[in-house]
């Protein structure tokens, strides 16, 4: 049996994790069905941006500042920390320098003009703040993706027993490993003369019986719909 230690620990998780829920919008916590998701890509293209472009909107969102002494953008997210009322500010001019040319790399990626391909290295000394950007980045894109401008949306396949005849039940429901985006989904000759706003490589094999759900990125409701077909990979 476990012991006191363990049990204490996975309650701990069970409540961070009911704290967390609870505090995301309410209509992010449902699973949508994939017609109504391709209808908001539709209405909203916006939605489906690919890391690149979503990490850039992210730092505008928040408020930028023209320099004009140091001729660079600062970036109120880091140069005032809105969220946690300036705790994590960024100072000096070197420091915002380097922000500036960050957010310009991604901004290169976002317009797909070879950046994209790259990893993002930080290098510096230490006690440069490197860490401390990567946390205020992630802190600032979660609550990004919280919000309706910067919402995000994966999948899950549910039911799998039904189609594989040895599958294990434990893993009847099985959700995008890496989070991607839905369109990852749809035929190559559904969007024949059509460039969708994240580009995607999948490998693909059709099941009409198929399930999934459709959630938001940080969601984990589990109402299911029935697409025709089925990813194995990207």
């Amino acid at each position: 049996m476990p012991d006191s230690d363990t049990m204490s620990e996975r309650h701990t998780l069970q409540e961070l994790s009911q704290q967390y829920r609870e505090s995301m919008p309410s209509d992010l916590r449902e699973a949508r069905s994939f017609d109504w998701y391709l209808e908001e890509v539709h209405e909203d293209p916006r939605i489906a941006r690919n890391a690149h472009q979503r990490v850039a909107d992210m730092f505008d969102y928040y408020g930028t500042e023209y320099d004009e002494m140091q001729g660079i953008v600062e970036y109120q997210m880091a140069s005032e920390d809105p969220l946690n009322d300036g705790e994590n500010t960024f100072y000096g001019p070197v420091v915002h320098q380097a922000i500036h040319e960050f957010v310009n790399k991604v901004k290169s990626g976002a317009r797909g003009l070879g950046p994209e391909r790259r990893i993002k290295l930080l290098l510096g000394p230490v006690g440069s703040g490197k860490s401390a950007f990567d946390a205020l980045v992630r802190q600032y894109f979660e609550d990004y993706t919280l919000r309706e401008e910067g919402r995000m949306y994966t999948f899950r396949w549910t039911d799998l027993r039904d189609v594989v005849d040895d599958q294990d039940p434990a893993d009847d429901v099985v959700r995008s490993p890496m989070n991607q985006d839905p369109l990852v989904l749809l035929p190559v000759n559904s969007t024949s003369g059509w460039t969708p706003p994240t580009p995607s490589r999948t490998t693909r094999a059709w099941t009409p019986s198929r399930r999934s759900t459709w959630t938001n990125c940080w969601s984990t409701t589990t109402t299911t719909s029935r697409p025709s077909w089925r990813t194995t990979s990207r």
